[in-house]
């Protein structure tokens, strides 16, 4: 994965792509045609932007794992870690997957990758706004600044 983040980084540079945008890139505001390609290109260039923003997250090791604690304020507890919002976490959940074999649903371990979030002072995973999370496991990965 690693090879992979520096060759779409590079390949972004090649392009003109930097962190402001398409700042290097040229392009005739008067023509539709120029306009255009320079429209499609930011747009493959965000894309590529978040896969390596993700590329990034699934390499970064885990740095607490365990039980999450629901405090008395809302939020939750990993470890000695107080989430605040914006954290970004996996949770993991058992999940309904049909069976064929057995003809049925069964449960099935998931971890499910969002953020915490807050509202009216009430912490929840984005992904799941309504499930209690306390007791669940979950893990942070340290994630490093591309």
């Amino acid at each position: 994965m690693k090879k992979l983040n520096k060759n779409i980084r590079t390949l972004m540079t090649q392009c003109g792509y930097a962190q402001e945008g398409l700042e290097a890139v040229t392009f005739d505001k008067e023509d539709p045609e120029s306009l255009l390609l320079y429209k499609e290109l930011h747009k493959a260039m965000v894309g590529l932007e978040d896969v390596c923003i993700s590329l990034n997250y699934l390499e970064a090791p885990v740095d607490v794992e365990g039980p999450l604690v629901k405090l008395p304020n809302g939020c939750y507890r990993l470890q000695d870690r107080e989430l605040s919002c914006g954290t970004r976490i996996e949770v993991l959940f058992e999940e309904d997957e049909y069976d064929p074999v057995r003809q049925q649903d069964v449960k099935k371990p998931r971890w499910v990758a969002s953020t915490i979030e807050s509202f009216q002072g009430r912490c929840f995973l984005a992904a799941r706004p309504g499930i209690n999370l306390d007791g669940l496991q979950a893990k942070v990965r340290r994630v490093r600044q591309s």
